[in-house]
């Protein structure tokens, strides 16, 4: 079997603990991941972000843009960024291993040697590693440098940042590395699929607090993208931040943010934690029958939660009068538990056939193409914010803010991932991190 991890030379100290070694087939799932953010967020920028219903509604390709909304929808939305989350999960788990057991890259053939399933890490770091900050210095440093690079992203370049929500969930997930790997499972389960039926139960039990009016979108909406709209098509940079700021106190305080999304990202995070655990990406004969099992059952447990969500979907008058007697709290629990159900399912699919694809043809081009891009995530998501504003703002793109459909969304995601494979490729004969994620690093291992 060829090899999924391949050594790749680190700009870090000698003395820093991190391993000199990349794991190509984490890499190759992180680069897929930004290609589907990249398709999911455009979608975002055209649908949702700023851009009236009326002015959508209008457009000539509105029947394309049906079906393209539809199938970025069942393939994408939410997708992507369970794996990124997951893979956060990962990585943290990757660096408490690191933390305390010293490397032994070059004395193994397994190709998965630094993702071997760890126990609850309860002892002391080993020798290897007491000579650069301890993993919770690190681990300081990196939540509240990727907080404050989030802030910043969200308020001077692009509204829909991510980063700051990773950094804020990295806090809690830190109180969690003692777990034991069944409570770690457990905690994702009903993170991720209970958080729709507590928000659900706190909007009706609650009505008219706006935190917890997330399920029904605010009277005043189309003013309020109306205002956005404006904000960002300004020619003036400072009404674009003001405009940022904006988006950032609606998303968190009037459309519940923190407490249908938080719970969510937490999930995965846990997830990918006990993934390591319990040793799912090993090249062992249990992990491969596991796999397996997702493989085949990923995919139609998906198309079974959309088949059970559409009557869901129906308005609730139409509902016999015995079901109307039903609380409708339940009925936004079924469906906000099922659809994440289906996202979950999907993203697991996602995630297994790219593995094992990764383990059998790791030096097939678009295997490559992806791990380049994957190396340097940090570079590349602020990267496609520089796209979305290129495209969509006004002080210094093309405005096109309620002047595109959704069917642009694939031709233009993937001609800029192929640019993002060809900087990858450029940038990777200087150094095998991108610019962003060395400075990074350099900060947390210093």
């Amino acid at each position: 079997m060829p090899p999924i991890l391949e050594p790749v030379a680190s700009n870090a100290k000698e003395g820093s603990s991190r391993a000199s070694a990349r794991i190509l087939g984490l890499d190759v799932v992180r680069g897929f991941a930004l290609f589907g953010i990249l398709v999911a967020n455009l979608a975002w920028n055209i649908q949702h972000y700023a851009a009236p219903y009326e002015a959508l509604a209008g457009l000539p390709t509105t029947f394309l843009d049906y079906y393209a909304s539809s199938f970025i929808e069942a393939v994408f939305q939410d997708k992507f960024y369970t794996l990124f989350a997951f893979l956060f999960g990962v990585g943290f788990a990757l660096q408490i291993q690191r933390a305390h057991t010293p490397p032994v890259l070059g004395q193994s053939k397994d190709p998965t040697q630094t993702l071997r399933a760890i126990p609850n890490p309860t002892g002391t770091p080993s020798e290897a590693q007491s000579t650069g900050p301890s993993f919770q210095t690190r681990h300081t440093r990196r939540v509240v440098s990727l907080l404050i690079l989030g802030l910043a992203h969200a308020i001077l370049i692009w509204g829909g940042d991510i980063l700051h929500m990773y950094a804020l969930m990295a806090v809690p997930l830190w109180f969690c590395r003692h777990w034991a790997t069944p409570a770690l499972f457990v905690g994702a389960i009903v993170l991720i699929l209970g958080s729709g039926w507590g928000v659900a139960f706190l909007s009706e039990r609650f009505p008219g607090v706006p935190m917890l009016d997330a399920l029904d979108w605010p009277s005043s909406w189309d003013d309020m993208i109306r205002a956005r709209q404006e904000g960002l098509l300004s020619s003036r940079y400072t009404d674009v931040i003001r405009t940022h700021w904006d988006v950032l106190i609606q998303d968190y305080w009037k459309l519940g943010l923190a407490l249908e999304y938080f719970p969510k990202i937490l999930g995965r995070f846990l997830l990918g934690f006990a993934a390591v655990r319990v040793g799912f990406l090993l090249d062992t004969p249990r992990a491969s029958r596991v796999r397996n099992w997702v493989l085949a059952t990923g995919l139609p447990l998906n198309l079974a939660c959309a088949f059970v969500i559409e009557p869901l979907t129906i308005p609730w008058e139409s509902f016999p009068a015995w079901a109307q007697e039903i609380p409708e709290w339940i009925e936004n629990g079924w469906y906000a538990m099922i659809h994440e159900l289906g996202i979950l399912s999907l993203s697991a699919f996602y995630l297994t056939a790219l593995w094992q694809f990764t383990q059998r043809s790791s030096n097939n081009p678009m295997v490559q193409g992806l791990a380049r891009v994957g190396r340097m995530p940090l570079t590349q998501y602020i990267l496609q914010s520089g796209l979305y504003v290129g495209l969509f703002y006004g002080y210094a793109g093309l405005g096109l803010f309620g002047q595109v459909g959704t069917w642009v969304c694939l031709p233009i995601a993937m001609g800029f991932f192929l640019i993002q494979i060809l900087f990858s490729r450029l940038w990777n004969r200087i150094s095998h991190e991108g610019p962003l994620d060395a400075l990074w690093k350099r900060w947390i291992y210093r």
